[in-house]
């Protein structure tokens, strides 16, 4: 039941900054609201970190910042972290609305992302690097390659404002090895594509994509997946409306 207001200094020299970071097991932020009205908050602000097992985000209002929380296990801190829950946040923001972040020999596992509004938007001017591959999730390889297994991301809707003319707007974006995925009763709306899970070296396994409604104005793809090996795939009951050409419903290679 806090409230944080405009604490991000609009300056270059700002270059990260975080409302609440929290790393001991059994962490919970509820029933709060993050408020930036800055440029630069925008540009590199997030309002909450989990960096340990069994800790919630929910509840909560985010508005004006980069992203609205990473869910992270590092060496330095938690290697192992579990049972992390982000539900019932209203996100404004520019990037995504969680970040998952495991480095190279932690894992980050038992994750729910579910019953959240997420809404992003491009600030006039600025370069991919602020927005991103903009969505609901986001995991990069080249900057956490650990582990990920049982990501449940259930009854959120995503709007992607401006992303006509854009190629960068992605519902959901994964680039590290993941075990059970499941994606399901979201409503993509806005998003150039819908999901993307490129594993181009590494295996992905038991992936359920089911009852998900995507539209858009100008789409590439409803899913696009690249990986080494593909063990356990399953799309169905996913409603696609397009508003314009688009490539394929699906790629996968």
């Amino acid at each position: 039941d806090c409230e944080f207001t405009n604490l991000v200094q609009e300056s270059a020299n700002n270059i990260d900054y975080t409302a609440v970071y929290l790393c001991a097991t059994y962490s919970k932020v509820t029933n709060c609201k993050f408020y930036e009205t800055s440029v630069r908050a925008y540009e590199i602000a997030c309002a909450v970190e989990l960096h340990a097992s069994n800790s919630q985000f929910t509840d909560s209002f985010v508005k004006g910042f980069t992203k609205a929380c990473f869910l992270v296990s590092s060496a330095s801190e938690n290697k192992v972290v579990t049972d992390l829950q982000v539900t019932g946040i209203t996100s404004l923001t520019s990037n995504t609305l969680a970040f998952l972040w495991s480095d190279v020999g932690c894992s980050l596992s038992r994750l729910t992302i579910s019953n959240n509004y997420f809404k992003s938007y491009q600030l006039e001017g600025e370069h991919i690097d602020v927005h991103g591959y903009r969505g609901l999730i986001t995991a990069y390889k080249t900057v956490a390659g650990g582990d990920y297994a049982d990501v449940l991301v259930k009854d959120n809707v995503i709007l992607i404002e401006n992303s006509a003319n854009l190629n960068t707007a992605t519902g959901i974006y994964l680039t590290v090895k993941i075990s059970r995925l499941y994606i399901d009763n979201n409503i993509f709306n806005g998003c150039t594509d819908g999901i993307v899970l490129d594993a181009r070296q590494d295996d992905l396994e038991e992936i359920k994509i089911m009852n998900n409604k995507f539209s858009a104005v100008a789409p590439t793809a409803l899913l696009n997946i690249h990986c080494n090996v593909l063990d356990g795939l399953v799309v169905a009951g996913n409603i696609a409306s397009y508003y314009g050409t688009y490539d394929a419903p699906m790629n996968i290679t």
